[in-house]
């Protein structure tokens, strides 16, 4: 479904009545449906002229080849603009691939000149005049409007190595190379203020969503994930844009700022680990260090807050900053008063490390439950599994209380 420019009807291609795609308008409220081009071809990807009088839309014709008609949206005898001109398609993307220029005079379009190389096509949809924007030995496809009109961007694989992003005047001239990537870039989207240029980039075996500055160059990658990010569609403020991510073999529609957090790049760098190439002893240790991370970080500042206000006034007052203060004045308190709390959290903590076994870590619990199982001496193991465990918790308790007792004295 594609809306028209002033959002009262939707155009969309469906079998209704025949073995191949038709094209269909419906008003938004779902009444009104009304059958506007029909043939024995398939009408595939209408998009509306920019007035929303017209839709121009692709249609097979003899063999594999497809043409591009223009039709009025109430109806009538579709036109042919591309006759004798091979247009590039892909019915297996799930986006169109021709656009009107901002002031629907033109059309643009991937297409041959007699059997040579696919260009970027321009087609006057008053006369029908065909104008070759670009002229070289690669492959240009997937040509945009700039908002403006002064500029189309397009894909080119000038390099052998990627098909990337370019941008040129409208009549064809300067062009300017925005991206230079070993990757296949399609589906391109400029920003309604022109700024910016969304696509979708098969890279690392995912297909993301990035974005380039027209004017810089800069690329950003804004999607990062293990499934499939198509079709982008940009809000009409710019600041957001929608698109359809697959995961788990399950379609949703997502949307995203313009500009990422703080935190994307963490997220990025977290979302690219393999899982696999972490070691369980290592992923072990950082989940007893998060979990009890947290409880330590409570128990510390609860420590601060125990020491008056006036201790930090008092080393202030005597010319020191507030790093030396916090050294030499209010962590020897609050260490002193959280000493107790400490030891308990390091006591459970040597306890709760049993867990790891679940994670196949080998630590004594699952060593022991190693040797149970083999040997069938289950008393045995799991007692001698208890006095490790009694004799670790009883040292460090007393440990802690020696150390306590140590501190006391220097009150």
């Amino acid at each position: 479904p594609v809306w028209s420019p002033n959002g009262q009807q939707i155009v969309f291609m469906s079998r209704v009545s025949s073995q191949n795609h038709d094209l269909y308008v419906i008003n938004k409220d779902g009444s009104g449906l009304k059958l506007v081009a029909a043939t024995e071809s398939n009408e595939i990807y209408p998009v509306w002229s920019p007035d929303g009088q017209r839709i121009a839309y692709l249609a097979t014709l003899d063999g594999d080849e497809f043409g591009i008609y223009l039709v009025d949206q109430s109806g009538g005898e579709p036109t042919l603009l591309t006759e004798g001109i091979s247009v590039d398609a892909r019915p297996s993307e799930a986006f169109a691939q021709i656009s009107w220029s901002p002031d629907g005079q033109l059309i643009a379009f991937t297409g041959s000149l007699e059997q040579d190389n696919l260009d970027i096509l321009t087609v006057d949809v008053e006369t029908g005049e065909i104008q070759r924007l670009t002229d070289s030995s690669s492959l240009d496809q997937f040509p945009a409007w700039s908002p403006d009109g002064q500029q189309i961007a397009f894909t080119s694989r000038r390099d052998l190595s990627g098909q990337d992003v370019f941008v040129m005047d409208a009549d064809g001239s300067n062009p300017v190379q925005l991206t230079s990537v070993i990757a296949d870039n399609k589906a391109l989207t400029w920003s309604p203020d022109g700024l910016e240029i969304a696509y979708i980039s098969k890279r690392e075996n995912n297909q993301d969503i990035y974005v380039v500055d027209v004017n810089t160059g800069e690329e950003r990658r804004m999607t990062s994930s293990r499934g499939n990010d198509f079709a982008p569609s940009w809000s009409p403020d710019s600041s957001r844009f929608a698109f359809i991510a697959i995961r788990s073999n399950i379609a949703d529609i997502y949307t995203m700022k313009r500009s990422p957090s703080a935190l994307a790049p963490i997220g990025r760098l977290l979302n690219s680990i393999e899982n696999s190439a972490i070691p369980m002893n290592i992923r072990a240790i950082i989940a007893l260090a998060v979990t009890y991370g947290a409880f330590l970080a409570e128990i510390f500042r609860a420590g601060i807050q125990s020491i008056g206000r006036g201790q930090m006034e008092a080393a202030r007052s005597l010319g020191m900053s507030y790093g030396q203060a916090m050294r030499y004045v209010i962590l020897p308190q609050a260490i002193r008063n959280v000493l107790p709390a400490l030891g308990n959290d390091f006591v459970a903590m040597v306890k709760d490390s049993s867990l790891v076994s679940v994670l196949a870590v080998r630590d004594i619990t699952q060593i022991a439950r190693l040797y149970a199982g083999r040997t069938f001496r289950f008393r045995e193991s799991y007692t001698t599994l208890a006095v490790l465990y009694l004799t670790m918790v009883v040292t460090l308790s007393l440990l802690v209380r020696l150390l306590e007792r140590r501190m006391r004295k220097d009150e």
